[in-house]
């Protein structure tokens, strides 16, 4: 209808950014972090964990997967930017446990993924 004004809030950059946070924030207070008795995959920035290039589609990577170095397994977006999430070994590795869901708020260098260096 003519006339009539959206009631719906536009927010700016910076509101943006800061809710953002405040969710991943609250998502993830302690993220756990890779260390070497734990080899893994962990978030490139804070965001939302995606495990599908878009709804309806296959996963990227499963438990019990061979990745490859520079394999794919996931996107974090923040913003409408998205950032592949990838294994950087120097070797393939077998996927453990994924330790965020699909769309799950995720912090940076939050542990993402658990894998086996020596499948």
């Amino acid at each position: 209808m003519a006339g009539k004004k959206s009631s719906k809030k536009h927010l700016t950059h910076d509101e943006e950014e800061k809710l953002l946070h405040k969710m991943c924030e609250e998502a993830s207070k302690r993220p756990e972090k890779v260390t070497n008795a734990s080899p893994g995959i962990n978030a490139p920035m804070a965001g939302v964990f995606y495990r599908i290039p878009a709804p309806g589609k296959e996963l990227f990577a499963k438990v019990g997967d061979i990745v490859e170095p520079g394999q794919k397994i996931g996107l974090v977006e923040a913003m409408k930017l998205f950032t592949e999430v990838v294994w950087n070994g120097v070797r393939p590795a077998k996927i453990l446990k994924f330790k965020a869901q699909n769309e799950e708020c995720v912090d940076a260098d939050q542990l993402l993924v658990i894998v086996d260096p020596d499948p």
